[in-house]
């Protein structure tokens, strides 16, 4: 059967190596990406505070230690995620939400300016149950937009559009800001220039809210695992 043997032509070789090898990531090895932390805060944000709260903590960042230990294998970095965002919000210190999402493409959003849940039994002063409902007041959180994320460089630094805002942020650089009602609008506060205002509206019992943003900078997938529950 000598005679039946053929070499096949050189070109043909390659598109079968080709075809063969694996697309990249498809492999399971991936780039880092870029941690980016978000923080809200509300002096108002709760309407009532739930009876029971027995909720697990959604991720525990520690930098001390490079590591990030998320509750759910969806907020795990996939193969082509760009970004991993740490959301945390809290009313009146109680959480409202606490997720890591992914931005595998960019642009990509964070709604802020969506409104949140939070599902508990409320009880009056005297302990009678009053039935479930929501206990997050969204009309409290003031955040006017939401946060685009635009692009990330090679250096890990990261483009926000924030409403009318152009954000650069590098790695180991914050955003922090606050909005107060004033005129019937939402004012954002600068940290630099305005926080005597806020400090004014909170101690006249005035809603409140605090944003932070505030950029990790690249992280590699091993640093991120699912912790017990």
């Amino acid at each position: 059967m000598k005679g039946l043997r053929r070499s096949l032509p050189r070109w043909s070789l390659i598109v079968v190596l080709l075809l063969a090898a694996p697309a990249a990531g498809a492999c399971g090895r991936a780039g880092p990406f870029v941690l980016i932390q978000v923080d809200e805060a509300n002096s108002h944000g709760l309407e009532a505070a739930p009876a029971e709260d027995l909720r697990a903590p959604g991720y525990h960042l520690d930098l001390a230690g490079g590591s990030l230990e998320v509750a759910d294998r969806a907020m795990l970095p996939g193969p082509r995620t760009r970004m991993l965002i740490a959301y945390y919000a809290r009313g009146r210190g109680v959480t409202l939400v606490q997720q890591v999402r992914r931005a595998d493409r960019l642009p990509w959003t964070l709604h802020l300016t969506d409104p949140l849940r939070l599902e508990g039994e409320v009880r009056d002063l005297h302990g009678t149950l009053l039935g479930r409902r929501n206990v997050i007041d969204n009309q409290q959180r003031l955040i006017p937009f939401d946060l685009e994320f635009v692009g990330v460089d090679e250096g890990g630094a990261v483009s926000i559009r924030a409403g009318d805002e152009q954000i650069t942020l590098r790695p180991g650089d914050g955003w922090l800001v606050a909005f107060v009602r004033e005129g019937g609008a939402v004012r954002l506060l600068r940290w630099e220039e305005d926080w005597a205002a806020a400090r004014a509206a909170f101690d006249r019992g005035e809603p409140v809210t605090r944003l932070e943003v505030f950029n990790h900078g690249w992280w590699e997938r091993r640093q991120v695992r699912v912790g017990p529950r």
